[in-house]
């Protein structure tokens, strides 16, 4: 399952990162509720 998260929280990069690392699945950002980016690894 792909991780989501809201853009306030890329404040705390580490914890992104390691999201990213330990998933397979892109990581979507939101902005507002809606899809803003995604993190590839």
């Amino acid at each position: 399952m792909p991780g989501i998260t809201p853009i306030r929280d890329l404040k705390d990069i580490a914890a992104i990162s390691r999201m990213c690392s330990e998933s397979d699945e892109p990581v979507y950002v939101t902005k507002n509720g809606y899809g803003d980016l995604v993190i590839m690894r």
